[in-house]
């Protein structure tokens, strides 16, 4: 397979299950292109955990099993909300993300930019990884290959057991994130490519992520889209975010962590703002996927959630108790999903 189709199908995959879970959850527009990213590296990793689990090896199947069963739960999910809602006379408005200046030409505009932005960041990171041939360099560039290759020809998808990897003197209670490589494995084993490929074409894939999960932030904060349009040519012109991430290193599941923090910010917005009880039952799996793409991406998450929350409650007091009641419950759900990371960072940790 030719490297610019190895690109294809490492976007779509990545937008596309996400995208389809979204859109069966009742996530429209904006919301659920930035949030897909997001939920497919979320079914991913579910898939990943259910087959550490019960022992399965890990390949294509299980993820679009996973997949299945997440749109069957969002179709479930949203039409029992509708219809107790109904039952109960209850009526909900979306009141961040109603009609206003985005309509029209000035919509569009967003989205030309936004595509623009997009096709220049790829194409930026096809260049400099010499049309995805490029073998990226430093110490982490070789661990992240091994990781792919190892998932890739054992078929463990087990964090633990990529002791062999990276052989501590006591490998008990070894772990490392391994979100991103559970998904570059799979694209590794479809295309029958490189491992270096692979990589380059993980790499070149932060950039329309971060770029789709800004303006979609940023359209769920109701921002003039001129703002949004300027976000989205910055969004690829930071040094620190991704460039200086990747150069050396690379620290792929750092970057790409930090690239989807906006993507959960959307998710956690439409939960709150429209009391979107789908959109709440998809804030956990965006949670689990963070933590087990690199845990410290959760604390970021969290400094931009505390922002949004505390904003919300200063302008709108009324919607403090119910806002307390969703974040418990999602809080619980996140908690559940992120346990295996989170129990396997602390083991590493006292280790």
């Amino acid at each position: 397979m030719s490297e610019g189709a190895v690109l294809a199908l490492y976007l779509a995959l990545t937008a596309l299950p996400g995208l389809v879970v979204c859109l069966v959850a009742g996530l429209r527009g904006w919301t659920a292109a930035a949030a897909a990213p997001l939920v497919t590296y979320g079914v991913v990793i579910t898939a990943g955990t259910a087959c550490t689990l019960f022992g399965w090896r890990w390949s294509i199947t299980p993820v679009a099993v996973a997949t299945l069963v997440a749109v069957v739960l969002a179709a479930v999910v949203r039409a029992v909300t509708a219809l107790v809602r109904r039952r109960l006379g209850i009526e909900v408005s979306a009141d961040s993300d109603a009609p206003g200046r985005w309509l029209g030409w000035h919509g569009l505009v967003v989205l030309a930019v936004t595509v623009a932005t997009c096709a220049i960041g790829v194409g930026l990171m096809y260049s400099a990884t010499a049309g995805l041939k490029g073998i990226p360099q430093g110490w982490d560039a070789n661990f992240h290959a091994n990781v792919v290759r190892y998932i890739a020809d054992t078929g463990n998808p087990d964090p633990a057991a990529l002791a062999a990897i990276h052989y501590y003197e006591d490998p008990a209670g070894f772990y490392y994130p391994n979100g991103l490589h559970l998904f570059a494995s799979i694209i590794y084993k479809l295309t029958g490519t490189t491992v270096a490929t692979v990589l380059d074409a993980a790499t070149a894939t932060l950039l329309p992520i971060l770029t789709i999960g800004l303006v979609g932030m940023l359209r769920r904060f109701r921002v003039r889209p001129a703002l949004a349009a300027s976000a989205a040519l910055m969004s690829i012109s930071v040094q620190s975010l991704p460039y200086d991430l990747l150069w050396r290193g690379p620290l792929l599941p750092n970057a790409l962590g930090l690239a989807l923090v906006p993507a959960f910010i959307t998710l956690l917005h439409t939960a709150l703002a429209d009391r979107s009880i789908p959109a709440i039952a998809l804030v956990p799996v965006g949670a689990g996927a963070l933590v087990a793409i690199h845990p410290s991406n959760a604390f970021v998450a969290l400094v931009y959630a505390a922002a949004f929350i505390a904003e919300r409650w200063l302008l709108k007091r009324e919607v403090i108790r119910t806002d307390l009641i969703l974040l418990g419950i999602a809080g619980v759900a996140a908690t559940a999903f992120s346990l295996p990371a989170v129990l396997g960072s602390i083991s590493n940790a006292a280790g």
